[in-house]
């Protein structure tokens, strides 16, 4: 099934993002949108972590910092697969 993903493309302004990506790998976009709290450009020797509660919301760190959440409630709830890029 879909799954999301947070991390960076080495393409566009590299700050890191969260894409909802199809099974053949296509960006699906986050239902709803994803909120940016802090924009965060990668660098060598981030520690990043990605927590999704019951209720569908999504919220990914960058060094403890959050960086950016999203509420999915209907797609992948109990079983996303989070992938780093």
């Amino acid at each position: 099934g879909s799954y999301y993903r947070f991390g960076y493309s080495l393409d566009g302004d590299r700050h890191y993002t969260l894409d909802r990506v199809s099974p053949g790998g296509t960006p699906l976009g986050v239902p709803g949108g994803a909120t940016v709290h802090h924009a965060v450009l990668p660098a060598a020797g981030d520690q990043v972590r990605v927590h999704q509660a019951a209720d569908g919301t999504i919220s990914a760190y960058v060094n403890g910092t959050l960086s950016i959440s999203a509420v999915d409630a209907v797609n992948n709830l109990q079983a996303t697969t989070y992938g780093m890029a």
